[in-house]
């Protein structure tokens, strides 16, 4: 998978930041505190943390990333391309938790399918 964009929109002390990758290599540098383990550390939720969690799970995984001027939803979503195939996904946790993903024109809502679908990339 070729990821193209990330959207943190808002997560950890991102209220609302957008990386745009070229095509080739891309390189993510900064001084400390710019937000590039942030940016690695929301692809990781994205991909790998269920939207749906029990409160204490919540609290264990994912309270470290609310935002950082309050709020209760951390959301992420992603445009990328697999084998010639568009892919737009997106996920929240909190106030709104919600999983979705599109391959192509082919959508999942249901947060336990769009997470599979989404480990499977």
């Amino acid at each position: 998978m070729i990821i193209q964009e990330v959207r943190l929109h808002p997560f950890a002390g991102s209220n609302d930041v957008q990386f745009v990758f070229s095509s080739g290599l891309n390189v993510i540098e900064g001084p400390n505190e710019a937000g590039k383990s942030t940016l690695v550390q929301a692809l990781r939720c994205l991909f790998f943390v269920p939207a749906e969690l029990t409160q204490a799970k919540f609290n264990s995984l994912m309270k470290k990333y609310l935002p950082l001027a309050g709020g209760d939803i951390i959301r992420v979503s992603i445009i990328a391309e697999k084998d010639g195939k568009k892919i737009t996904a997106s996920k929240s946790w909190g106030g709104s938790k919600s999983c979705s993903i599109k391959v192509d024109e082919t959508e999942t809502t249901s947060p336990a399918a769009a997470q599979m679908k989404l480990q499977e990339l």
